[in-house]
């Protein structure tokens, strides 16, 4: 962590490093059991965190999904047709 402060000038507290942790361990699909034990924390602690960034990648996912079904479809004119009213 001096490294990080070294580099950055700002401090990162223990919380803020393993908040970090605890999400690159889920956007690796990491279980959330192995992770708890590698990062010496109960499992609660480890799903209260998993949750919420599953929650946001499910999230992501779905509006990424219905934005490409929801937008209109552009009208494509083949060359000499005139726009239709």
């Amino acid at each position: 962590m001096q490294a990080y402060q070294a580099a950055t000038g700002k401090d990162l507290s223990s919380h803020d490093f393993r908040r970090a942790a605890f999400t690159r361990a889920a956007e690796e699909d990491v279980h959330p059991k192995r992770a708890a034990v590698a990062f010496d924390v109960t499992a609660e602690t480890m799903m209260k965190y998993y949750t919420a960034t599953e929650k946001k990648r499910t999230a992501d996912e779905v509006q990424g999904d219905l934005a490409g079904r929801l937008l209109p479809k552009p009208v494509i004119q083949k060359k000499g047709e005139e726009e239709k009213e």
